[in-house]
């Protein structure tokens, strides 16, 4: 069994467990999401899947969920590089249940129509994670597997 590093800070115990209660809180704010545990080693917390009137229709995202840091919003978190759809990190603060959101593995439509996943390295952006943010992530995702479906079947 692996020891801890003495150095490392804990987190409180419940800090897990409001940052998959405040993850939930917010993605279940739309109804054509359903949240999907993933594999215990893809190192995502959820894979959220976008339906139709209650029904998959293949498009899928992933989220790792981070905790602030005293007055650090997203920080540096490990690259998920080996999956084929997008990946966007959820951070909270856990006092004042305010959110962000960042895109680890972006996904963009380039300007010839291109579905691209551009990773990021390093520290990943954050924008105020809302319900509008929500909705913009949802377009963004739809966007980007609309551009794939035109060119698998184009």
């Amino acid at each position: 069994m692996p020891t801890k590093n003495p150095t490392t800070r804990q987190e409180p115990w419940y800090v897990e467990e409001r940052l998959h209660a405040l993850a939930v809180v917010h993605l279940t704010r739309r109804d054509d999401l359903a949240l999907l545990k993933p594999p215990a080693d893809s190192g995502l917390d959820y894979i959220v899947e976008i339906r139709q009137p209650g029904r998959p229709i293949g498009r899928r995202f992933g989220v790792q969920l981070v905790p602030w840091v005293g007055d650090k919003r997203l920080r540096d978190v490990p690259a998920v590089t080996d999956v084929l759809f997008p990946i966007c990190i959820l951070s909270f603060d856990i006092d004042s249940e305010r959110g962000d959101y960042g895109w680890p593995l972006e996904p963009v439509v380039t300007d010839r129509g291109d579905a691209k996943l551009i990773a990021h390295t390093g520290a990943v952006g954050s924008e105020e994670l809302d319900r509008k943010a929500l909705d913009q992530i949802v377009a963004k995702v739809n966007q980007w597997y609309d551009a794939l479906q035109k060119k698998v079947a184009g």
